[in-house]
């Protein structure tokens, strides 16, 4: 079986209507397909997110500024809608916030097919 392109874009826009929140923490555990929740959200960095989306995919762009969040070592990222559904996580390498920084995260959702 084969997703149509049409099929695909459904399911990205789907998935683009429900998302809405993203938010930064400090866990850096691996990002794991049973995660419900961020490890160590730092709720001061939930915001709404920026998005758009292109041919089989969406951009999701989150923000810190300068006065949010300051003094923490971020490791993660994550996107939710507004019941609190985890869409992603992901970790990276240790940033830490000073009040000189903002922080700005930029994913790209691809949405694939793939025969197995």
């Amino acid at each position: 079986m084969v997703l149509s392109k049409d099929g695909i874009e459904r399911i990205r826009d789907l998935t683009y209507d429900d998302m809405s929140d993203g938010a930064q923490g400090t866990d850096g555990t691996e990002s794991s397909e049973a995660d419900t929740a961020l490890g160590a959200e730092i709720v001061a960095t939930n915001a709404t997110l920026t998005l758009s989306k292109f041919t089989k995919g969406i951009t999701i762009e989150h923000e810190v500024d300068i006065a949010t969040g300051n003094s923490e070592d971020y490791r993660e990222f994550g996107v939710e809608n507004a019941a609190n559904l985890l869409f992603m996580r992901m970790v990276y390498p240790t940033f830490s916030k000073t009040a000189t920084d903002s922080m700005d995260t930029n994913v790209q959702l691809l949405f694939i097919q793939r025969e197995v």
